[in-house]
């Protein structure tokens, strides 16, 4: 049984009906659109599946309350939490009012965190929680402050509840996608601008999709996905032609500092972390290069290799308490 909230339309319906594909019933809330809401229900009971359709706002803790104990009084239990719902509003740091930031930080990060505070407690052992975010939270992108700060801290939050849960044997993820051609990109001022650049770059050479992306929750909350925790897969990675590049004719080549590179990086500084016997298998440092050698196919899709410290329950500590043990979680590139 899934929850995917703002599971109406766009992204949120595209994972509503991945999962309904795959078996689950689903719950999903919306805010203000009733026709939208009302065909995503009919759609996704098309599919011979149950489904429960909540009119909630994500920004008001009391609605949250009421829509997690609609789903227990309907279905008894949850299995999969997707926080997908976010608002905004697109304006520079100097234009923003005290309120639009509020109103931005209560749907994308308090939200999902009061979600899964109260989904947890319906929640069996081998439950997973997908938190949605986006590229804004690490790269400075136009009219995208507040939400990019907002996303910014659902992956800290991710992280956190991930080491938490992690001893009700609940996993927390999250997934940050690329530019996707939905009613909610549209409302950008420079929409087709971002789209162009997106096509651009890709190396799949085609627009990311919803159902691209839906395939990835999917993907999270089955048990292949056992040992991923706390990451955050990128869906897509737009890698450059090349590597280096040149500062002109005669002039000495320079490392271009591509998301590639530091994806790298930052994988072999933690690899460097961990004991040689808790590594994960078919890596290895090259001697005439400076990155983290992996296995790697070419799609489009790319999951980042996360470090994550969970509590390991086999390692008491002198206190009594479990300590902290480094776990890579990573998955191959497809």
């Amino acid at each position: 049984m899934a929850l995917v909230t703002g599971g109406s339309r766009g992204l949120g319906l595209a994972i509503a009906h991945e999962l309904a594909s795959r078996g689950a019933d689903i719950a999903f809330n919306y805010l203000r659109n009733h026709g939208a809401a009302r065909n995503a229900a009919e759609s996704l009971e098309a599919l011979g599946v149950r489904c429960l359709r909540v009119r909630a706002h994500l920004g008001d803790p009391q609605s949250i309350r009421a829509l997690v104990e609609a789903v227990e009084g309907e279905y008894g239990r949850l299995d999969i939490l997707v926080n997908n719902a976010a608002s905004g509003v697109q304006r520079s740091a100097m234009e923003l009012e005290e309120h639009h930031w509020d109103w931005t930080l209560d749907v994308n990060a308090r939200g999902p965190w009061l979600c899964t505070k109260e989904a947890v407690r319906l929640m069996p052992e081998g439950g997973s929680v997908v938190n949605l975010t986006s590229l804004g939270s690490q790269r400075v992108l136009p009219h995208y402050m507040s939400v990019g700060v907002s996303k910014a801290a659902l992956e800290a939050l991710t992280r956190y509840l991930a080491v938490e849960l992690a001893p009700r044997g609940i996993r927390v993820n999250a997934v940050s996608a690329g530019y996707v051609d939905t009613d909610a990109l549209r409302t950008f001022p420079n929409w087709q601008e971002m789209l162009a650049q997106a096509q651009e770059k890709t190396p799949a050479g085609r627009m990311l999709t919803v159902e691209d992306v839906a395939r990835i929750v999917a993907f999270l909350c089955t048990e292949d996905a056992a040992m991923v925790r706390g990451g955050t897969p990128l869906a897509p990675v737009a890698l450059p032609d090349r590597d280096r590049q040149g500062d002109g004719e005669g002039g000495s080549e320079q490392p271009r500092r591509t998301p590639q590179r530091l994806l790298r990086r930052s994988f072999h500084r933690h690899l460097q972390a961990i004991p040689a016997h808790r590594r994960p298998p078919h890596t290895e440092r090259s001697s005439s290069s400076n990155s983290a050698r992996t296995r790697e196919g070419t799609g489009a899709v790319g999951f980042s290799a996360t470090l994550v410290t969970t509590p390991d329950r086999r390692r008491p500590s002198s206190r009594g308490t479990s300590t902290a043990c480094p776990t890579v979680a990573w998955a191959a590139r497809r």
